[in-house]
């Protein structure tokens, strides 16, 4: 064998490998997106697919794997997961009928697979099989030749000569001889898929029986593709434009560095100006940072990606639903405080100056979800300033309540807005993987969840969700519904096996009474017609003056960008 090819660690081999990386149609369980040999990995993953259940998410996992490398022994551990994780899927008490009897499927078929597939070394058997009838050419007996040929296939697997030596090819001689090696090869492979399977079977326990803090021998992991990450700072065209309804643009042009906008921030400075004849305490409300704004944009190459309105109110029904008691440290240094009593945001002023953070994941979905870099991309943020600063503020203490009208006189001035964003840099061998990305002309996908705020706008189409009422009495404190169907978002929207809700039960129906309707276990393909989403509810009291509705509507979205021209498309 050339030392070329001994050399080439990540060659794909073995028989069921071969003919999967062959396979040329999708071969899936009826209703599964993942769950069958064939995948369209790439067009499913742009398609936004995350598998209609735990098992085919499992498949899912297992054919990005399975794309990313062809080594027989990468290959062989995605399919040791998967087999496991359907295994578990087929003992869950939470599995349907129908999941189980897929999830004993795909046990079974990983079993097999690695058994009579994974690099079993048939190739060699083949081959030593060949070197037998050329030792034996003059022979008759075809029949005992045969055996010869599945006899020394047996001893080159057993003794794990999974590589073929070198031999010289024997000149063909008359038409009948060159078809021998065939036959005896295929016999061999035949005879040997018991005592393979039994083989394989062995070393992969033995393999799983190993404790890992046993193995002193194996490499260590020298993990330092990103070799630096630093926060650089980019301010708006003016740093006077922060008044009232003013339009403050943040450009980042730099288009040769690596961002990552996941972990951006948006950092804000400023001072309260309270007149003289103002009463009370002047506190930041829960959120506020957010409130002095009226519209967020951010856009990648001048296309819009997302934009939110409202910002103060879209923020806080996503961040009820979505964090729990641990992050409430670290939302403290946005002026988030839930404890719904005179102490909030006590401390997040210093004689009426204060300095606060908001990550961009708590106002877009785009990096919330999407968490790689974005190459050779202009970007922009667009932040449009509130009219009032009513919303932001609240005034706390004696007489505050007796000198609404002087308190309103309270406004916050803007002393400095800045978008400081992660500049990564990375590993040589890195650079050039990106680099090869770039020349390629590849259009890069992003899929993530939008956020649409509409006041006063649940229908969709004729179907109607919830199938039951909620039936709330918060007079009677009956809102067990209600804030069932809240603790279950975080279950729903982030795929847990638990909820960590931010809001105790009194809390909820005291304060932040949220209405919560799952609409994701639904038909996409969404006939058109003249309203698409009505929400209707009935109240045994009349709604008091000045009340306002807000619905926050969660879906998907794609977006495709070319690092190399430049285009974005919305899909």
């Amino acid at each position: 064998m050339s030392p070329a090819r001994r050399s080439n660690k990540n060659k794909g081999g073995g028989l069921i490998n071969t003919l999967i990386n062959k396979l040329p149609i999708e071969l899936h369980v009826p209703g599964y997106q993942y769950c069958g040999p064939g995948t369209n990995l790439k067009k499913r993953l742009t398609r936004g697919d995350k598998g209609i259940n735990l098992l085919d998410s499992a498949c899912r996992d297992h054919d990005i794997a399975y794309e990313r490398s062809n080594s027989i022994t990468d290959r062989n551990k995605a399919d040791h997961i998967l087999e496991q994780r359907a295994w578990d899927r087929f003992k869950s008490k939470d599995s349907s009928l129908k999941e189980k009897a897929v999830a004993w499927g795909v046990t079974t078929a990983m079993k097999t697979k690695r058994k009579i597939g994974g690099g079993c070394g048939y190739k060699a058997a083949i081959k030593a099989a060949k070197n037998v009838i050329k030792k034996n050419i003059g022979k008759k007996n075809l029949l005992k030749l045969s055996k010869k040929c599945v006899a020394v296939a047996r001893k080159t697997f057993k003794s794990k000569k999974t590589k073929a030596p070198r031999i010289i090819t024997v000149p063909k001689k008359g038409g009948v001889l060159p078809l021998i090696p065939i036959f005896a090869g295929l016999s061999a492979l035949g005879a040997l898929t018991g005592g393979v399977a039994n083989v394989v079977k062995m070393a992969n326990e033995f393999n799983r029986k190993t404790p890992s803090h046993l193995d002193v021998t194996a490499d260590y992991v020298d993990d330092c593709k990103i070799t630096q990450m630093q926060y650089h700072s980019f301010t708006p065209y003016s740093n006077t434009s922060f008044s009232y309804n003013d339009e403050i643009r943040i450009n980042i042009q730099n288009m040769d560095s690596y961002t990552l906008p996941c972990e951006s921030f948006i950092y804000i400075e400023g001072n309260v100006q309270k007149p003289s004849d103002a009463v009370g305490d002047v506190r930041f409300s829960n959120n506020g940072l957010a409130f002095l704004f009226s519209e967020i944009r951010y856009e990648i190459n001048g296309i819009e990606i997302q934009k939110l309105k409202s910002p103060g109110v879209s923020s806080c029904l996503k961040a009820y639903c979505s964090y729990t008691p641990n992050d409430l440290n670290t939302l403290g240094n946005c002026a988030w405080d839930s404890e719904m009593d005179g102490e909030d945001n006590k401390n997040f002023m210093t004689d009426n100056v204060f300095a606060g953070c908001i990550p961009l994941k708590h106002l877009f979905g785009f990096c919330e979800d999407y968490k790689k870099i974005l190459l050779n991309c202009n970007q922009q943020l667009i932040l449009n300033r509130s009219s009032t600063d009513l919303d932001a503020i609240r005034v706390v203490g004696a007489g505050a309540t007796e000198h609404v009208e002087k308190n309103k006189k309270i406004t916050i001035e803007l002393t400095k807005v800045a978008w400081k964003m992660p500049i990564i840099k990375v590993t040589d061998k890195e650079k050039l993987k990106l680099l090869k990305v770039l020349d390629s002309r590849k259009t890069l996908s992003c899929a993530f969840r939008i956020w649409d705020l509409c006041e006063y706008p649940v229908h969709l189409n004729s179907e109607v969700f919830p199938y039951e009422d909620f039936r709330a009495d918060f007079k009677k404190n009956t809102t067990s519904l209600l804030y069932k169907a809240y603790t279950d978002f975080q279950k729903s929207y982030y795929e847990r096996d638990y909820c960590e809700p931010l809001l105790s039960k009194n809390v909820f129906q005291t304060y932040v009474p949220i209405v919560v309707v799952d609409l994701s276990h639904q038909n996409d393909n969404v006939k058109s017609s003249t309203i698409d989403l009505r929400i209707e509810f009935e109240t045994d009291t009349v709604i008091p003056e000045k009340t306002a509705a807000y619905c926050l509507i969660l879906h998907d979205q794609i977006i495709t960008y070319n690092p190399f021209s430049g285009d974005v498309r919305k899909l």
